[in-house]
């Protein structure tokens, strides 16, 4: 995977949770999908990090969790 595929995963997983926010949803359904995204991240910058040594976790997880 290249650099801007781990940007369009963080991307896609930080404007998930934008687009939420702005639905009508409750508080408790907002703050559960929230955790779940912060939960995937996570689990993918795990991943990441382990077949490519040069990954930006920090980074990834920064614009994922914007």
């Amino acid at each position: 995977m290249t650099k801007q595929h781990f940007e369009a995963i963080a991307q896609a997983l930080a404007e998930g949770v934008l687009h939420k926010q702005f639905t009508d949803v409750s508080m408790e359904a907002l703050v559960a999908e929230q955790k779940t995204i912060e939960g995937i991240a996570v689990a993918l910058a795990n991943q990441f990090e382990q077949f490519n040594p040069n990954f930006n976790r920090s980074k990834f997880l920064a614009v994922a969790l914007a």
